[in-house]
């Protein structure tokens, strides 16, 4: 069965419903046979797919949500799960070198990026020089006051020159770095040096991203 206006299609169990004047398809809703990559439900604009609903029950949007508002802060645009690769380096110096055992994961919710890293100096440490860093971030973070977060870190075998108080945050945009202090002490940011063979590290951050 077929059947057509100027608004309505019915070819074989699929409605269509045009806008008049629309050569594409505002909306499509499927009936529940055929094929497994045919969309329950699709909308398009022109010719390009605003939105489908799939036979799995997911739901996939080619722009965002606006939730709670209609400004640009209300507007979750981008989920994102994924793993990384954290690296030791020296900032401003040279970065260690040896074998290492380094592995990540990050969750992505709008700007907000949420990651843990592992990291872990099997043998053979040369430990160059400068303030010791991760590179390898997914993302890049803005930097400055109001925008450097910090997070847990802990760690085995490794010689920090200050231990009561330890950070992990952002040392610039690409960068992670180690701040510590002392009781009523400075802080400072820790060298490639501290590392040792054997230095075993475990560290999660929660930051922004422009991204």
């Amino acid at each position: 069965m077929s059947k057509q206006t100027d608004l309505i299609n019915i070819p074989g169990g699929k409605l269509e419903l045009y806008g008049s004047g629309i050569s594409d398809i505002p909306l499509a809703i499927n009936h529940a046979w055929g094929s497994s990559s045919t969309a329950l439900i699709s909308a398009s604009a022109a010719s390009s797919e605003v939105f489908k609903v799939g036979r799995d029950g997911d739901l996939t949007l080619s722009g965002g949500v606006y939730l709670g508002g209609t400004g640009s802060a209300n507007k979750l645009d981008d989920y994102e799960e994924g793993t990384w690769t954290p690296v030791f380096t020296g900032i401003n110096g040279s970065s260690p070198t040896g074998n290492f055992n380094h592995q990540g994961n990050y969750t992505k919710i709008g700007r907000q990026v949420h990651l843990i890293g592992y990291m872990e100096v099997t043998s053979g440490l040369s430990t160059g020089s400068g303030s010791l860093g991760v590179s390898g971030l997914p993302f890049t973070s803005p930097v400055g006051d109001g925008n450097h977060s910090t997070g847990a870190v802990t760690a085995n075998n490794w010689d920090t020159d200050r231990n009561v108080y330890l950070a992990v945050t952002h040392y610039n945009s690409t960068n992670l770095g180690f701040l510590t202090a002392n009781d009523n002490g400075n802080w400072n940011w820790e060298n490639v040096g501290s590392l040792r063979n054997q230095t075993y590290m475990r560290f999660s951050l929660t930051y922004y991203t422009t991204q």
